[in-house]
């Protein structure tokens, strides 16, 4: 009896007094001969009490919940609540099936720059930089806003199962780089993800900050449309495998897979990964070879303001993968293709000077080989579009002097070499403000 009236609501406890203690009252202070009537004012006012508790449940009811009958209730069954809550960039939304969590996501970014020298365009564009003697690409200014980015975080249990999701697009997209293009979009599924996101052979944790949005050379940046699988040997240690959309002319998918181990403390991680694939050239007598690459890198936090990040690659017979890279081959035999072969690089070193400005320095690079058939013919041919090496240094600020708000300044320098020995030069600022949401 105690435990029930624990239970009751203080509205309730309320109503219970009252219909206890009013009949013994009115009956006390009235004569016998009007104990008909003082029932009569009992049941109206137990009647007024009642409705009272049930506005007062209604009002609950409908300030933290709305109910809606969802399409397809079967009569005579209660459909499960359906609520829509807002907090900042978060929303859950409610249904008879699950409930959905979404997380809305993105920035606001407008870029400027000078190019003294090099490139024709905004960003980076160091394996087609002016050669010596040719004046093709004139100083420039440029300006975008095009690089901005908005993005949405899909969560949600059916039958206890988790099920994820990710949409997020700019607008880099068509001849024009103005229109709207889709970076990422998959769904998770306990281990797997089916969709299109960034390669599983990359790692661009790894990546030195850049200002420039085109990225450096000697990383890549590709988002492939992929199957794959991913779970853990370890807390520490988790393992990923992906078949992945290869070159257009491939009759197969490339196959990769990414081993990374995260140091102790939220120190860094590294990773060590891999691809194969089968290329075919579009020919009247196709031609096919195996194409392979390796990857390690690594980024650790030396101290608490201090950050070392790198990455090496070595890739034969692709040219999808990295950016920068040559084309994968060549078919000037007619019983096998002449693969690409090449090493890339990238180093970094961030400072953070005090908690709104930090600093990096980056160094990137691509290197041929040179002694295979592809770079012979490239040489003979005096092929100025495939390049021997690739080199290219930044140094940069980024200050925010609030949270959401990262205003960005760069110089970089780089140069590209011809299989024959012929120079051209990259040299630019960039600025860039970013706003995240």
């Amino acid at each position: 009896m105690f435990q029930y009236f624990q239970s009751l609501k203080p509205v309730q406890l309320t109503m219970l007094s009252l219909m206890t203690a009013c009949p013994t009252l009115l009956y006390a202070e009235s004569p016998n001969s009007n104990e008909q009537q003082l029932h009569l004012e009992i049941q109206d006012l137990r009647s007024r009490l009642e409705k009272l508790q049930a506005q007062v449940d209604a009002s609950a009811v409908s300030s933290s919940s709305m109910t809606v009958q969802p399409s397809g209730t079967a009569k005579g069954t209660e459909p499960k609540q359906a609520s829509e809550k807002l907090v900042g960039s978060n929303v859950s939304v409610g249904s008879a099936i699950s409930d959905t969590q979404l997380h809305l996501y993105g920035f606001v970014r407008a870029d400027a720059s000078y190019q003294f020298k090099g490139g024709n365009g905004i960003f980076n564009h160091i394996n087609k930089a002016d050669l010596q003697g040719t004046t093709t690409h004139q100083d420039q200014f440029y300006t975008t806003v095009t690089t901005s980015r908005i993005g949405l975080d899909l969560k949600t249990k059916i039958a206890d199962q988790e099920v994820g999701g990710k949409l997020e697009f700019d607008f880099r997209g068509g001849t024009d780089a103005s229109a709207a293009r889709v970076r990422h979009a998959y769904i998770t599924y306990q281990n797997w993800l089916i969709g299109q996101t960034t390669s599983n052979f990359l790692a661009n944790e790894f990546i030195p900050e850049i200002v420039d949005f085109g990225s450096p050379v000697g990383v890549g940046t590709i988002r492939t449309p992929m199957l794959r699988y991913s779970n853990r040997f370890s807390p520490a240690t988790q393992y990923s495998v992906a078949l992945e959309q290869g070159r257009s002319d491939n009759r197969f998918p490339t196959l990769t897979g990414k081993l990374q181990y995260k140091f102790p403390k939220n120190k860094g991680s590294i990773a060590l990964r891999g691809l194969t694939q089968e290329v075919r050239a579009n020919t009247t007598d196709p031609k096919t070879a195996l194409s392979w690459g390796v990857a390690l890198g690594a980024g650790y936090h030396v101290t608490n303001r201090l950050t070392l990040k790198g990455d090496y690659s070595h890739i034969k017979g692709d040219d999808r993968f990295m950016l920068y890279s040559n084309t994968a081959f060549d078919t000037t035999t007619t019983s096998h293709l002449n693969l690409n072969e090449f090493d890339t690089l990238s180093l970094g070193l961030t400072y953070q000077f005090m908690p709104t400005l930090r600093g990096t320095f980056g160094y990137g690079a691509i290197l041929a080989n040179t002694n295979n058939a592809y770079a012979q013919k490239a040489r003979s041919s005096h092929d100025t579009t495939q390049n021997k090496q690739l080199q290219q240094g930044w140094i940069n600020l980024m200050y925010s002097p609030v949270a959401p708000l990262t205003f960005g300044i760069e110089y970089i320098y780089g140069e590209r070499q011809t299989f024959d020995g012929v120079v051209g030069k990259d040299s630019r600022i960039e600025t860039m403000v970013r706003y995240n949401f």
